[in-house]
């Protein structure tokens, strides 16, 4: 992975756009590398491609609700897997169950540790829960592997959730930069076939690349024609 200063960014947006006479602002500027960077962060979570990966153990909140404990967490851009551990060191996989099956699960499911979970999200708070069937005992500790939300780019001294650089494989910076310049364009109602060809090579550099990666990960033999049946679809997208 390599980290790009947002001044980097901005002043290579400019050469692409042919723009320097002051026109965006570095407000501007700013407002089109966060709204790019995060487009392409999405984009390569959807096509299964993690660009970061974080651990999290759930903080317990009691809220009991259709019969289960509800735990929270800080919302993230897609959960992989939650894991249970024992007390005899084994490790569980939860199932994720539909929305339409926790109250059907929450009355039949009984037994010692969870074998299901559900993952919702709570858009007034914003942070998800997760509920396990049947409710889980205190003390148990679970386990989130998860895609986190690309930090906010600016230009002050950054604080939590913020930085000054973005980080992406070395070169995939390119599409944040050729898009910006893109944006940049649009606002004097321009367009470049030069920025466009290069976005459509950088595109293509980025596409092969995330699908080498999938077929990589599979454990299976995989139908390149039928990408549907890749695990990554089974992740939770928020």
């Amino acid at each position: 992975m390599a980290a790009t200063l947002y001044t980097e960014m901005i002043d290579r947006a400019k050469v692409a756009a042919d723009m320097s006479d002051g026109f965006p602002s570095t407000t501007g500027w700013l407002y089109f590398l966060n709204a790019e960077y995060r487009k392409l962060w999405v984009r390569l979570i959807r096509s299964g491609y993690p660009p970061e990966v974080s651990y999290e153990s759930i903080s317990t909140v009691r809220v009991t609700t259709f019969g289960g404990t509800q735990y929270t967490l800080d919302e993230p851009s897609a959960i992989i897997a939650v894991y249970g551990y024992r007390a005899t060191g084994e490790t569980t996989q939860y199932y994720r169950i539909p929305i339409k099956r926790i109250w059907e699960q929450s009355k039949i499911r009984a037994g010692t540790y969870p074998r299901e979970c559900y993952i919702g999200s709570d858009f007034l708070n914003g942070n998800m829960y997760i509920k396990f069937f049947p409710d889980p005992p205190t003390g148990q500790t679970f386990f989130v592997v998860s895609i986190p939300k690309p930090n906010k780019i600016v230009s002050t001294v950054p604080v939590a959730g913020e930085s000054n650089s973005i980080v992406l494989p070395f070169g995939w910076e390119e599409r944040v930069v050729y898009g910006m310049a893109q944006r940049a364009l649009a606002k004097e109602e321009t367009v470049n076939p030069a920025i466009e060809r290069e976005l459509a090579a950088v595109d293509e550099q980025i596409d092969t690349h995330v699908s080498d990666y999938i077929l990589q990960q599979s454990n299976t033999a995989v139908n390149v024609n039928d990408f549907p049946d890749v695990s990554y679809l089974e992740w939770y997208y928020v």
